[in-house]
């Protein structure tokens, strides 16, 4: 099953264990990440980073995955998965 979560302020996302990040957007000025998960899972923090264009990314953030650009007016954020944590 597909659910959708917000990527609060702190970049730590409670979904279920083994979630499959699949995308990122922003839906009415939230950034949303829609994941493939196993309802039956418990839930556990999973670590996300955003970055701006031009903005330094710290070398350990780089070993995350890239899971896409998310667009809100003139700002752009590219959006990295860290895994569960």
């Amino acid at each position: 099953m597909i659910h959708k979560y917000l990527i609060n302020p702190f970049y730590v996302v409670l979904m279920k264990r083994g979630a499959r990040p699949l995308s990122v957007a922003f839906q009415k000025n939230n950034l949303c990440v829609w994941a493939l998960v196993d309802e039956n899972e418990d839930d556990v923090e999973h670590k996300f980073f955003t970055y701006s264009t031009g903005e330094d990314i710290p070398l350990p953030q780089l070993e995350a995955t890239f899971m896409g650009t998310a667009f809100l007016d003139d700002m752009v954020f590219h959006v990295f998965y860290k895994g569960e944590v």
